[in-house]
């Protein structure tokens, strides 16, 4: 039997830390084209490839592109940003009176449950 050849460890052959031999680049071979320098429109269009993508807009920076659509919107159809808003106020309306009959039920049912001891009655119960 053969000796067989020490193999370097696993962290020493990803890390380099052995002795093993270092690879060498191969070089690149001139290229036969002329240089030829970039236009400033190849210059804008490179740096719009290779930049990262834009990141999420914030919150302030949604509103003020929603405020400005809206803005549009009223120069060119001012009956359409009325019912628009309209909507949006009576949605809102809605939800705030729903909120309030929602309160409204968990305080009463807090009192149902935990009637006041200090001798007051209890709201009646509807």
């Amino acid at each position: 039997m053969t000796p067989r050849k020490k193999k370097p460890s696993l962290l020493a052959r990803l890390f380099g830390g052995g002795k093993t031999p270092q690879k060498s680049t191969p070089r690149k071979k001139p290229s036969s084209r002329p240089e030829v320098e970039a236009t400033p429109r190849d210059r804008v269009r490179a740096a719009a490839v290779s930049s990262a993508p834009p990141a999420p807009p914030s919150p302030l920076e949604r509103s003020i592109r929603e405020i400005k659509q809206m803005a549009g919107m009223g120069e060119k159809d001012p009956e359409r940003l009325a019912l628009m808003l309209s909507r949006l106020l009576s949605k809102e309306r809605q939800k705030r009176d729903e909120d309030k009959d929602k309160l409204g039920e968990m305080v009463k049912d807090i009192l149902r449950r935990h009637p006041p001891e200090d001798g007051r009655s209890a709201p009646p119960t509807s």
